[in-house]
């Protein structure tokens, strides 16, 4: 049936003299669980999956990716279905096909187990030879070897079939493609060509604009980078998740364990799946990356800013208490990292990625350092730019962008590859960059801390006005996305992991409530009409403003959340508390379609429009303060108090 994976269902020896062994299925017990306590799968009546890779792919009809085997009755009649190409048989019968990349049909097809898949056959074998399978009636017949990591043993045995004709799980299904998102930090929505820019030049991702499309009103959660990328990642408004508002090093939380994250939802898909730049989301041991469903991490664990906490420096609530580190993985391999390096680093090691995951599925989250500040660029683009050192940034991003479009075309992968563009939040916009000369008062950056662009858009990151959440987003799959198509539908960043979900067939929990929704039809080319959809802005626990359609309410607020949350943000700095949850005192309406920049309140002539969007936000809101999250804070050291010296 072509399949695209192998599911073993787990084994476990009997007395019984055939080789078939007993499969789990569904009503099987696990307490019998043969496999130990350091098994990986969290549920044995799950099969356990095993990826094709390179010349292995060429042991099945089809040259599948991967093989699904299921448990069904076993009986030796079945046996004479099919058979094996052994040792004497002769190769001139083989099925496979001139593509099959076998050099010898006489030999078996070698499949390493990975993790939790050893756990599926007897004696935890490192990997499973496959003897050549042949077709008979509607039966294709599998044997394997089981190579013991001692090579104390090897057992031969048949594991399973698959019946053909769409019975099952395993009959053929379209691939399942490879997924590319790829955030810049800070990045305007005037700071690309594409969106207007005329100071900062970014060929690649205009092209990639024009090759795929462009996103008009798309919105992040949160006018901030940690807030915004756990709502990105979960689907799911930062208060609902547990990260309302920016982290720092010093504190002990960030995105829960069990929050589940697009790299989950792919991961249990059968992708590999890779983070490679700015984590932000928790830096103790369970929050890091790698216990977010992400085979691999290199980059920052928190913003660039961070930099360390010096001797005789009162403390601030951003700075860390160690040299800002590059990780792989868990262990740091530079710090203080250099940071004019990262982005060309950061891309080197998402192509490593991409090539050495082409034969499977893969997820590359790319979430850059670059242009928040302090900004820095590589000597092959510093002082290039029109822009200054901030479109030196974003121009180092674009070829970066280029680069990774480029690989996925050198490796035919184009068609097979859905790549998103966008930022995190809003830029800031301090100081404008034509009088960035001088650096601001009191920087920690001096000539590091310049500011982009948000077009016509009202306000900056860190406000729920459109400058702070509107942010710019192109999505490129040739063969797919229609080239050069403008999309002016209200689209969030959370409504990305229902999509993907959707795109590779995963199914999600019904009892995980979803901010988000499927717009895969959008990422596709084809209609979807969101117009009586509604986006809720909040900042942190306080609802700001509402979206429908062409109308944003800002909602009146007359009280801050309180107690005050336990952020180490606003214990340092309570002042910015009451800013940001700022007071509002009535209700002001925008139509958008014809006032983007938020400058005239129309409320006055559209009462009936405020009453019904007031009356939404008000249901909603109150629901939501019910469902909302808490911080979870973890044990550990107690950071500086506010102003705190460092000593030697």
């Amino acid at each position: 049936g072509k399949p695209e994976r192998v599911e073993f269902i787990h084994t476990r020896q009997t007395t019984l003299p055939s080789p078939w062994g007993e499969g789990w299925g569904e009503g099987d017990s696990d307490t019998a669980n043969p496999h130990g306590p350091e098994c990986e799968h969290r549920d044995h009546r799950q099969p356990t999956t095993v990826p094709l890779l390179g010349g292995a792919r060429g042991g099945f009809p089809g040259k599948p990716e991967r093989v699904e085997f299921h448990p069904h009755a076993a009986n030796h009649a079945s046996l004479s279905s099919g058979r094996g190409l052994g040792e004497g048989d002769s190769d001139t019968a083989n099925p496979h096909g001139p593509e099959c990349e076998h050099r010898d049909h006489r030999q078996p097809t070698t499949v390493p187990l990975l993790g939790g898949a050893r756990g599926g056959f007897p004696g935890k074998p490192e990997r499973v030879e496959f003897i050549h399978t042949v077709q008979g009636g509607n039966t294709v017949i599998s044997h394997l070897n089981c190579v013991v990591p001692l090579g104390a043993w090897v057992c031969l045995a048949a594991v399973g079939w698959l019946l053909l004709g769409g019975a099952f799980a395993t009959a053929a299904e379209e691939a399942k493609p490879n997924i590319v998102l790829i955030v810049a930090d800070d990045l305007g929505y005037g700071d690309l060509g594409c969106y207007g820019a005329t100071t900062i030049a970014t060929p690649r991702l205009d092209r990639m604009a024009k090759e795929g499309m462009r996103f008009t009103d798309f919105y992040v959660a949160a006018p901030f980078c940690s807030p915004s990328r756990a709502a990105l990642l979960t689907g799911r408004l930062p208060a609902r998740c547990g990260v309302p508002y920016v982290l720092f090093p010093a504190e002990h939380t960030g995105l829960p364990p069990d929050e589940v994250t697009i790299a989950e939802v792919l991961r249990e898909r059968g992708y590999a799946t890779a983070c490679i730049g700015k984590w932000h989301l928790g830096w103790d041991q369970p929050l890091r990356p790698m216990r977010q469903g992400f085979d691999i991490f290199f980059g920052l664990p928190y913003s660039n800013d961070s930099s360390e906490w010096t001797v005789g420096e009162p403390f601030m609530q951003v700075m860390g208490l160690e040299p800002l580190p590059l990780m792989d993985g868990d262990r740091v391999v530079e710090a203080p990292v250099k940071q004019a390096t990262l982005t060309k680093r950061y891309t080197e090691r998402a192509v490593r990625f991409i090539r050495e995951n082409r034969e499977r599925p893969f997820f590359l989250y790319l979430p850059h350092t670059m242009p928040h500040i302090p900004q820095y660029a590589s000597k092959e683009f510093a002082g290039k730019s029109k822009g200054g050192l901030y479109g030196d940034a974003v121009e180092e991003v674009d070829w970066s962008v280029g680069v990774i479009l480029d690989t996925l075309r050198e490796l035919k992968l184009g068609e097979r590859t859905l790549v998103i563009f966008k930022s995190d939040n809003g830029a800031v916009v301090r100081p404008a960059q034509a009088a960035a000369k001088k650096a601001a008062p009191k920087s920690r950056f001096p000539g590091r801390d310049l500011g982009g662009s948000n077009g016509d858009l009202r306000g900056s990151k860190g406000t729920t006005f459109e400058g702070g959440i509107r942010v710019p987003c192109l999505a490129w799959w040739p063969g797919q996305a229609p080239a050069g198509k403008v999309i002016s539908e209200t689209v969030s960043a959370m409504d990305l992991l229902p999509s993907f979900a959707k795109l590779v067939g995963a199914k999600l929990s019904a009892n995980r409530v979803l901010d988000g929704q499927d717009v895969s039809d959008l990422l596709r080319g084809q209609p979807l009409d969101l117009s009586g959809r509604m986006l809720f802005h909040y900042f942190g626990y306080q609802l700001q403003a509402v979206r429908e359609g062409r109308w944003k309410l800002f909602v009146p607020v007359d009280t801050v959340p309180h107690p005050r949350p336990p952020s180490l943000w606003f214990e340092h700095q309570p002042q910015v508390f009451e800013r940001q949850h700022r007071l509002w005192p009535k209700a002001t309406l925008h139509d958008l379609s014809a006032d983007a920049g938020e400058k005239n309140d129309v409320a006055a002539a559209h009462p009936d429009v405020v009453e019904r969007l007031l009356k939404r936000a008000r249901e909603y809101d109150a629901r939501f303060q019910r469902e909302k999250r808490a911080m979870e804070m973890l044990p550990g050291p107690k950071p500086p108090t506010p102003g705190q010296v460092r000593g030697d």
